[in-house]
C-alpha cells in the first residue's frame, strides 16, 4: 500500500485531486497492473506515466 501512495502521490502533484475520477482510473490500472505480476516499483510507476492500459497488452 505504501508503494502504491507513493506512485499515485507523484502522479497526482501536478495533474488531479485525489478523489477525481481520473485519479480512482488511474489507481485501479495500478492495483490491475500488480494483480497481473508487475511488482518493481519503477515498473509501476512507468506504467502509471506512461498511461498503459492492461487492455493495451497481448495476452
Amino acid at each position: 500500500m505504501q508503494t502504491f501512495d507513493r506512485i499515485l502521490g507523484e502522479w497526482r502533484v501536478c495533474r488531479r485531486p485525489p478523489n477525481s475520477a481520473h485519479a480512482q482510473a488511474k489507481a485501479k490500472t495500478l492495483v490491475d497492473w500488480f494483480e497481473f505480476g508487475v511488482r518493481g516499483e519503477d515498473d509501476l510507476a512507468r506504467v502509471i506515466r506512461d498511461d498503459i492500459q492492461l487492455a493495451d497488452v497481448p495476452r
